[in-house]
């Protein structure tokens, strides 16, 4: 999806799939034993806790420990090493990110060859200065595919129906 491109974006209305499109790529990504990292960045929107989790999902236990001790600077350092072999960064609601964060990801776009997809809406994606050449948008639903999206995801979890959502307020 993103071999030629460095970084990618997929926007759209919010409930129209960018997430579940997020997990099925981490899915196939990790099938084929891709490395790679999701994050919310509506829970880790911050440099220090972008970098502790993109450690934790890089290092093993024994690592993980040792980097914890470390210094901000120096675990830093010791992501953009880990980050020079290949790897793919998945980042959900990531207009969520804090100007640090977005200052983070720009280092690790000029510093390392590590391949990231972004997902949020179009405005929330618009404050963030990367990079991105290849563009992705989820369609918006019609009524008739919105109630039968809303449906599907409340029989998931054990409903039926649209409830609480009225028809008329789908159209």
């Amino acid at each position: 999806l993103i071999k030629d491109d460095r970084v990618a974006t997929v926007t759209g209305e919010d409930g129209t799939g960018k997430t579940t499109f997020l997990t099925w790529v981490l899915d196939v990504l990790q099938r084929s034993k891709y490395p790679t990292t999701y994050l919310d960045a509506k829970r880790a929107g911050k440099q220090a806790q972008l970098i502790d989790t993109m450690l934790a999902d890089q290092t093993n236990l024994l690592t993980r420990r040792f980097a914890m001790q470390k210094t901000p600077q120096e675990k830093y350092q010791l992501l953009l090493r880990k980050l020079q072999r290949r790897h793919a960064l998945l980042i959900d609601n990531a207009g969520s990110l804090a100007a640090e964060g977005t200052a983070l990801l720009q280092d690790v776009v000029e510093k390392t060859p590590t391949h990231i997809l972004l997902a949020d809406t179009k405005e929330r994606l618009g404050k963030l200065s990367l990079p991105v050449k290849l563009r992705l948008q989820t369609p918006p639903y019609s009524t008739e595919d919105l109630a039968l999206l809303l449906r599907k995801r409340i029989e998931a979890v054990g409903g039926s129906g649209t409830f609480p959502f009225d028809e008329r307020e789908l159209a």
